[in-house]
C-alpha cells in the first residue's frame, strides 16, 4: 500500500495539483478571479438551464440587465415570431420574447456557476489551471522523461512571465484552446507512451473545450488536418490513424452537445436560436462582403440589404457593444433571427463572388491576430466598471472593482511586456535548438520536433480562425501563444537532461578510480 501511495503522489495527475496552484500565481496576486462582460452570458445561460429543468435558481441574485444569459442585448421588440407570440411562459421562468444565442455555452457556465456557488470562483479557476498543469506534466514525465524539478521550474517561468496566468484565472473558456491544442499534439506524436487513463483524460479534454466555445471546433478540425497531412507524408506517422479518431470523437461530442442545447432552447422557448453574426459582420467589415451588399441589394433577397446604409460597421458594435445602433444588436427579434439563419447563404455568396479577397483578408487577418497578443483587452475601464456594475451581482462587483487588476490596470501592462519579451525569447531559443543537434539521438529529435511543429501550427491556425474569420482581438491569441515558451523549455530541459545523462558515466569512473 506505502508504495502504491507513493507512485499515486508521483503521477502527473498528483503533480498537477500543485503546479495548478502555481499557475494560479496572477489569481492570488489578484485577490480575485477574472472578469469580462461575457462571463456573465456563460454563467447566468447555466443558471437558467438549471433553473428551467429542476425549478433551482442558483443565481438568482443575478441582475436581468442584457437579457437572460446567452442572449443579447434586449432588442426593440416590432413583431416577434408568431410562435413567441402564441407561447405560454414554461416552467422555471426563460423570458420568451427574446433572443436567445448558440454562442455562450452552458457546459462552460456549469464550470463558473458551480465554482462560483461552492468557491467563489476559486475552485473554477483552479480546475483551469489543473486541466493544462496535466498535459504538460504528461509531456514533461511520460514523453521526455523529464525530472520533477524541470516540470515545476518551468511551470513557475510559465506562471510569472506569460499570459497563461491571466487565462487560467480569467472566467472565460479560453485556456481551453490551449488545453485542447496541447491534448491533440500530445496524442498524436507521443501515443504510444501514453496510458490509457493518460488518452482519456486529454480525450475529456478536448471534448470539454469543443463544447465550450466554436473557436475550439475549428481548432479540431484543423488537428485533424494537420494530423492527416502528416501521416500522408511521414512514413513514421502512418500507424496513428487512432488519433484523428479520437480528436472526431471529441469533435462529434461537441456538435452533438451544441445541437442538444439547440433543441432545448428552442422547445424552452418556442422560437429558435440564434448564432451571433460574427462571420456576416467580419466579411461586410473586411470589405468583400459589403462590395458584395453594394452590388447585389435588394435582389438578393438578404435582410442585411435593409442595413446597408449603416454599413460598414465595427463587428462588435455591428454584434453588440452599440445596442442603440448595432446593426444586429439593434434590431428586433424575428430580423435577428433571421439573420443569423442567413449567414451561411451570405458568406458562402460573398466567396463565390470574390474568393480570392476573402482569402486575402483571412490571411491579413490572422497575419495581424498572430503578432497581436498583449491583455490589455482585459483591462477595467471606467465604462467597463459602470457594465460591471449591472451586469453582476453587488458582491461578486465589489470584489472584482477591488482586485489589483481593477485597482492598478498597469499590472496589465506588464504582463503584456512579459508576454512579449517571453515568446521572442522562446523563439530564439527554439531556433537555436533546430539548429544545434547538441548529441540528440535522432528519434528523440524527431519526435520533439514534429511536437513542436504541431502546436506551433495550430498556434497559427488559431491566428487565422480568430483574426482571419472574425476580427483581430489581443486576447484570442495570447491565450495560446504561452505554448511557445513551453516548448522552448521543454527543448532545453531535455537537452540539458541529456548532456547531464551522458556526463554521469564519466563522473562515476573518476569517484571509481579516485577510491581505487
Amino acid at each position: 500500500m506505502p508504495h502504491r501511495l507513493g507512485k499515486l503522489a508521483a503521477s502527473p495527475y498528483a503533480l498537477a495539483v500543485p503546479a495548478a496552484l502555481i499557475l494560479m500565481l496572477f489569481a492570488f496576486v489578484n485577490g480575485y478571479a477574472v472578469l469580462f462582460d461575457d462571463s456573465r452570458s456563460y454563467i447566468r445561460g447555466s443558471a437558467l438551464a438549471l433553473q428551467y429543468a429542476t425549478g433551482v435558481d442558483l443565481a438568482k441574485d443575478w441582475p436581468e440587465r442584457g437579457g437572460p444569459p446567452g442572449s443579447s442585448p434586449p432588442a426593440v421588440a416590432t413583431e416577434p415570431p408568431p410562435a413567441v407570440r402564441a407561447a405560454e411562459p414554461p416552467p422555471g421562468g426563460v423570458p420568451l420574447n427574446r433572443p436567445y444565442s448558440m454562442n455562450r455555452s452552458v457546459y462552460y457556465g456549469a464550470l463558473g456557476l458551480f465554482g462560483y456557488v461552492l468557491s467563489d470562483f476559486w475552485l473554477s479557476t483552479f480546475i483551469q489551471a489543473y486541466l493544462v498543469a496535466v498535459p504538460i506534466g504528461l509531456l514533461f514525465f511520460r514523453c521526455l522523461g523529464l525530472s520533477r524539478a524541470a516540470y515545476f521550474a518551468t511551470i513557475a517561468m510559465l506562471a510569472i512571465f506569460t499570459s497563461v496566468g491571466v487565462f487560467s484565472a480569467l472566467l472565460m473558456p479560453d485556456i481551453l484552446a490551449p488545453a485542447l491544442i496541447l491534448g491533440a499534439a500530445l496524442l498524436f506524436v507521443y501515443g504510444p507512451a501514453l496510458a490509457a487513463a493518460d488518452t482519456a483524460f486529454l480525450f475529456a479534454t478536448m471534448a470539454f473545450a469543443a463544447l465550450s466555445h466554436a473557436t475550439h471546433l475549428a481548432l479540431l478540425v484543423a488537428a485533424v488536418g494537420w494530423m492527416a497531412a502528416t501521416m500522408l507524408l511521414v512514413p513514421a506517422f502512418r500507424d496513428r490513424w487512432r488519433v484523428p479518431v479520437v480528436c472526431l470523437a471529441a469533435l462529434l461530442v461537441g456538435v452533438a452537445g451544441y445541437a442538444a442545447f439547440n433543441k432545448a432552447l428552442e422547445h424552452a422557448t418556442g422560437h429558435k436560436t440564434i448564432v451571433l453574426p460574427h462571420l456576416t459582420a467580419s466579411l461586410i467589415w473586411k470589405g468583400p462582403g459589403y462590395a458584395y451588399l453594394l452590388a447585389n441589394c435588394p435582389q438578393v433577397d438578404l435582410v442585411i440589404c435593409n442595413a446597408l446604409p449603416s454599413l460598414p460597421q465595427y463587428p462588435e458594435a455591428f454584434i453588440g457593444a452599440d445596442p442603440k445602433h448595432g446593426v444586429f444588436a439593434s434590431a428586433d427579434l424575428a430580423t435577428q433571427i433571421r439573420m443569423s439563419d442567413e449567414q451561411s447563404r451570405f458568406a458562402l455568396a460573398v466567396v463565390k463572388s470574390d474568393p480570392a479577397g476573402v482569402a486575402l483578408a483571412m490571411l491579413r487577418g490572422g497575419i495581424q491576430q498572430a503578432l497581436d497578443f498583449p491583455v490589455v483587452s482585459l483591462k477595467v475601464s471606467d465604462e467597463g466598471r459602470k457594465v460591471y456594475a449591472e451586469i453582476f451581482p453587488p458582491d461578486i462587483f465589489a470584489k472584482f472593482t477591488a482586485s489589483t487588476l481593477a485597482v492598478h490596470p498597469v499590472v496589465m501592462d506588464v504582463v503584456s511586456a512579459l508576454n512579449y519579451a517571453a515568446t521572442f525569447v522562446s523563439l530564439a531559443t527554439l531556433a537555436y535548438l533546430a539548429l544545434t543537434p547538441g548529441g540528440v539521438p535522432a528519434d528523440r529529435r524527431r519526435g520533439l520536433w514534429t511536437f513542436n511543429l504541431t502546436v506551433v501550427f495550430l498556434v497559427l491556425c488559431n491566428a487565422v480562425i480568430c483574426g482571419g474569420i472574425n476580427v483581430p482581438v489581443d486576447r484570442y491569441q495570447s491565450r495560446v501563444v504561452w505554448l511557445l515558451p513551453l516548448l522552448a523549455a521543454a527543448g532545453v530541459a531535455s537537452r540539458l537532461a541529456l548532456r547531464r545523462a551522458a556526463e554521469r558515466p564519466a563522473i562515476v569512473a573518476a569517484g571509481a578510480l579516485q577510491r581505487g
